[in-house]
């Protein structure tokens, strides 16, 4: 799956998509 980086001008995906994303934050 692709993680890209959340654009605030885009809807917040679904709470396991943002659980990933959160992950992905937590990396950089």
């Amino acid at each position: 799956m692709e993680v890209l980086e959340h654009d605030p001008a885009t809807p917040l995906p679904p709470p396991q998509v943002a659980g990933d994303l959160a992950f992905g934050d937590l990396a950089k």
